[in-house]
């Protein structure tokens, strides 16, 4: 009895949690159900711990396709639905995490973590760059063209790394000098394949590219892993 009061608390945490994420415009339904469910698969897999990494994600990514929205909107580079996030954006961020998180492996979830953060930031922060160039050419573009970089935003996925790196150190306990190493790589390159995919590859879609961001995020970390001999 005991048990199933835990799992059913558990489960009510979760459902919680998506319905704050709509009410605080966060997700809207199709989004919240779809976390719910990468929630509860982390929750029963791998523990708490593992899913806070992933609502941290949430709502860093959040506040940050907030700033500045109405000027964001201006430019036509902000996200749609008041950047409530939808099932396939949803899904495309947060698939390869959940999955890596229900491994339950800390350096794979931080590579696909990273690169998912990284890429948000980069694409929030540098869209309110002045100078925007698309990373295949070089050639200036408009804030917000699919496969345009700026400095503020390699800055900004920097810092969006090195925070994932923070958050598993403290909740995982993972080697801090490892963590930052994954973090850092996969990060950058994941959030730049993503521009470069986006800007030469014009007929997939937002949500395919971000899931390869994800996914190459993954891949650099599992080949850093096995470099230091780290579990994968």
């Amino acid at each position: 009895m005991e048990e199933f009061l835990i799992q059913y608390t558990i489960f009510a945490a979760v459902i919680a949690f998506g319905i704050i994420a709509i009410f605080f415009r966060v997700l809207d339904v199709t989004g919240s159900l779809v976390a719910i469910f990468f929630g509860t698969l982390i929750l029963y897999s791998s523990g708490l711990n593992y899913l806070l990494m992933l609502i941290a994600f949430l709502v860093i990514g959040s506040l940050f396709t907030r700033y500045k929205y109405g000027y964001k909107k201006e430019l036509g580079a902000s996200e749609p639905n008041e950047g409530r996030r939808s099932i396939n954006p949803v899904i495309a961020n947060g698939i390869i995490p959940t999955f890596m998180a229900v491994l339950g492996n800390p350096y794979l979830l931080v590579g696909s973590l990273s690169a998912a953060l990284a890429d948000t930031m980069a694409t929030e922060i540098g869209s309110l760059d002045e100078i925007t160039v698309l990373i295949t050419t070089g050639e200036k573009v408009k804030a917000g063209t699919r496969g345009a970089i700026s400095l503020y935003g390699e800055i900004a996925a920097v810092f969006g790394s090195l925070i994932i790196a923070g958050l598993a150190i403290l909740l995982t306990g993972g080697s801090y000098m490892h963590m930052i190493v994954i973090a850092l790589i996969s990060g950058l390159v994941g959030c730049n394949m993503d521009s470069i995919v986006g800007a030469s590859m014009g007929f997939i879609s937002k949500e395919e590219v971000n899931l390869l961001g994800t996914l190459t995020g993954a891949a650099i970390s599992a080949g850093i892993a096995v470099w230091f001999s780290l579990p994968v």
